[in-house]
């Protein structure tokens, strides 16, 4: 209803609160559509959204969300250009932190789709502006993610660096689902 009043009367003196109220509907149902596996269905609340959204760094958030969506629904096609706009308006912003796990997010989907040179320097370059911050959970999947694609090309070495690494954050951190991953990494690597 929101999405029909704003589009009815887009400079309307109330205009702006009924669009921020639409995104917000919006946001909701593709969160509601993830969490029942309707990725295509999520991908387009998530798009509808970010059309809504004037913000950049929340524009780039949704995008990101719409990439997962497309990922997990196998449209890498759609998951690369939203991942690479999400990119593109987090540097816009000087959000780089946020660039950073997004594009290593875009590194393991290339890295999936047999595009495994360019996953990894993808993974590497967000790996180097990743280690200034805090550790959290963006680094220690993409120390993992990284574990993987560097064992798979043959680097055993980094991969046994990365994956400990991932190991670490996650202990320390108490991330159950990351922990449980890079273990299974290390068992590949040992």
């Amino acid at each position: 209803h929101y999405i029909d009043a704003y589009q009815s009367a887009p400079s309307a003196p109330d205009a702006p609160e009924i669009k921020a109220s639409a995104m917000s509907a919006l946001w909701g149902a593709a969160k509601r559509a993830v969490s029942l596996g309707a990725n295509e269905e999520a991908q387009r609340y998530y798009e509808q959204a970010a059309d809504l959204a004037d913000e950049p760094k929340i524009k780039a958030g949704l995008l990101e969300g719409a990439g997962r969506s497309a990922s997990m629904g196998a449209r890498p096609q759609d998951a690369i250009a939203f991942y690479q706009a999400a990119v593109d308006l987090f540097e816009s912003v000087e959000l780089t932190h946020n660039a950073a796990r997004v594009r290593a997010r875009l590194g393991e989907l290339m890295w999936r789709t047999g595009q495994g040179a360019q996953a990894r320097g993808l993974l590497e370059s967000s790996m180097e502006v990743l280690l200034n911050d805090e550790p959290d959970e963006a680094i220690a999947e993409m120390a993992n993610s990284l574990a993987s694609v560097t064992f798979f090309a043959g680097d055993v070495d980094a991969a046994a660096h990365n994956v400990e690494l991932a190991l670490d954050i996650a202990e320390a951190q108490w991330l159950p689902e990351v922990f449980a991953s890079a273990l299974i990494t290390k068992s590949f690597v040992l």
